[in-house]
């Protein structure tokens, strides 16, 4: 048993919305004489018009050959590159404990469109639940090799002389090549 639901023309197609009523035996699932209701099936579907004569204009569609196209550089959206690298960094911030990893994920996205060389504690290989195990060669400690980092640091853009990336950051000059 079938019964259209809904049918709505949008734009150009027309969607419907239809449920079909199975019947089995209830014990065991079986077709048989008795009729008893199952569950529902509910589908929605494009229709495509019967004749020329229901649908005045036609459109071809054509598949998005660049879907970064709109995005930065060309507008403030982030590109495929940019989100990739995004949800990479807001995992690992997670991951070591960071409680506003996407806003500081989101700083980095704009640091990069900027070609800023600053860089925080969350992205080091040496940052470990909030101690910097080179703590000498980031110039923090003059005798001590591994020092408690401020929380206040932790997420602050710096330069630091022992900085080691634990992930690449994305290629400007490849971000621009792929939104052209």
């Amino acid at each position: 048993m079938s019964f259209a639901l809904r049918k709505k023309t949008w734009g150009l197609a027309t969607v419907a919305t239809t449920a079909t009523v199975g019947t089995k035996d209830g014990v065991s699932g079986q077709k048989t004489g008795r009729q008893t209701p199952s569950v529902a099936t509910v589908t929605t579907v494009a229709m495509v018009p019967a004749s020329k004569s229901e649908s005045t204009t036609t459109a071809k569609v054509v598949p998005i050959s660049n879907p970064d196209r709109w995005c930065w550089p060309n507008g403030p959206a982030m590109n495929g590159q940019e989100i990739n690298v995004f949800n990479r960094r807001n995992n690992l911030f997670l991951a070591r404990g960071w409680g506003a990893a996407e806003a500081v994920a989101d700083r980095l996205v704009r640091r990069d469109r900027e070609s800023d060389d600053r860089v925080v504690c969350l992205e080091c290989v040496h940052y470990t639940k909030q101690w910097c195990a080179n703590a000498k060669a980031a110039e923090l400690s003059p005798s001590k090799s591994s020092i408690q980092i401020p929380t206040d640091l932790i997420s602050l853009l710096q330069r630091c002389p022992a900085f080691q990336a634990l992930l690449a950051r994305p290629d400007a000059a490849i971000a621009d090549q792929s939104n052209k």
